[in-house]
This record gives structure tokens, sequence and C-alpha cells, in this order.
């Protein structure tokens, strides 16, 4: 008898539809709990996917960019959706954003190779997971700092909490370098860009709370690109670094 097989990316797909379905409610009615609506589906069908994935699979989660950017796109969709004061065109930039992210595990598909015996614990997966949130968080709250309103913006629960869950995330990177290897990731550049785009976004942050807007919006765009090379660009900056022990997802 053939045994039945749950496909996780169904429910990726169905997460990818609900997102398209977002545009044109946007576009055509300007529905806040309608788009609300579709937006949380959406999230509810990745975090499915990623607990799919982690059952069936969990050593090879996180071993790609794809379910990075899947979990970034959950984090974004969260974001966006938990924030009451947004009307239905302040989904659009967030949704874009996710859109693009979403697309992205087709162009990265897994390798077949061997996950590194590092990533085959559960601190592993639960540390990428925070870094993927964190900066999806972060993205959900990007529409207010393109409006320069970082110096009004500074108390946005959604820039707090991608801040915070990123720090955290960050942490526990260090706790499970430090297991693998008895020393931290200082090696590691991808995490070494995540820590500078971090450290950037506090800058711009504690510049928006001293009214200094302009300040405050050229840091944390800074701090956001930084990051996005880091998820993005990583794997050609560790063409020219040598003796890497790991280069994490």
């Amino acid at each position: 008898m053939t045994a039945l097989r749950l496909d996780a990316s169904a429910l990726l797909g169905l997460a990818y539809a609900c997102t398209l379905a977002v545009i044109p409610l946007w576009a055509w009615s300007r529905t806040r709990n309608l788009t609300r609506g579709f937006v949380w589906a959406a999230g509810v069908l990745l975090a499915g996917y990623l607990a799919v994935q982690y059952a069936v699979q969990p050593r090879a989660l996180f071993t790609t960019v794809g379910d990075f950017l899947t979990a970034c796109a959950l984090g974004i969709f969260l974001s966006t959706a938990a924030w009451k004061r947004d009307s239905a065109a302040g989904f659009i930039v967030p949704v874009g954003i996710a859109v693009a992210a979403l697309t992205q595990p087709a162009l990265w598909p897994p390798t077949g190779t061997a996950p590194h015996a590092a990533q085959a614990t559960t601190l592993y997966a639960v540390q990428a997971a925070l870094h993927a949130l964190g900066v999806g968080g972060l993205l959900a709250a990007l529409p207010g700092w393109l409006a320069r309103q970082a110096d009004s913006d500074a108390g946005d629960p959604r820039e707090l909490a991608g801040l915070a869950t990123l720090g955290l995330g960050l942490a526990l990177s260090s706790v499970w370098a430090w297991l693998n290897w008895g020393l931290l990731w200082h090696s590691e550049p991808r995490l070494n860009l995540l820590v500078g785009g971090w450290l950037f976004l506090m800058a711009g942050r504690h510049a928006g709370h001293a009214g200094r807007g302009r300040l405050a919006t050229a840091w944390k765009l800074t701090g956001i690109g930084i990051l996005l090379f880091a998820v993005l660009g990583a794997q050609f900056c560790a063409r020219w670094w040598g003796q890497l022990p790991l280069l994490a997802w």
C-alpha cells in the first residue's frame, strides 16, 4: 500500500495565491478588513508550510535561502496584519516585498546536498527563524521610513518587535556557534552583515527618538540594505572568504 505523503509546497502555493489576491483587492476596493483577512490567511499558510517542512525534513529546514525568505514573508504578513493603524493602502508596500520574497524559493531550489552537522539541530532552526521573522517585521515598517516619518514612528511596534526578534536570533546564533565550534561566528559573513544592519537600525531608532527624522531614515534604510544584502548576497562574499566553517542558509 502506497503511503500518503503531504506535500508542503501546496501550502506555499496557496500562500502565494493569497498574497497575489491582496493586490487586486487593494487596487479595487481598498477594503481594509478583506485585505487584512487575505494577509492573515497567507501568514497562516506560510506558518503551516514551515511546520510541515520541520516535521517531514527537520534536518533540511533553513539549509537554503528559500526557507529563510519564506519565513521572512511570514514576518512581513504577521507584522502588517497586526498593525491596526494602517489603511488598506498601507498594505501594498510590504505585500509587494512579500511577493518578491515568495518568488525566490523557485529561483533557489534545494540543492540536494547533505546539510552540515551543525544545521541538524533545533537550535539552528530556531535562530534562523528568528533572523527571518525579525527582518520581515522590519520590512513591514519600511513604508513609514520611506515617508520620512522616522521621528514620529519611533514607537512603531513593528520596528521594535523586529529589532528584538533579530537581536534574540543573533544572540542564539552565538550560542549555536559556541556549542558547535567553541567560538563565535567571527568568520561568518552573513551573520556579521546581519549584526551590522541591526546596529544601523538601532542607531536610526535612537535618532528617531531624538527627533532627527531625516538622519534616522537614512540610517534605517542603510540598515535594511545591509540586511537584504546579508540575505541575498552573502553567498558571493563567501567566494572571497577563506576557510569558512559554515555559511548558514
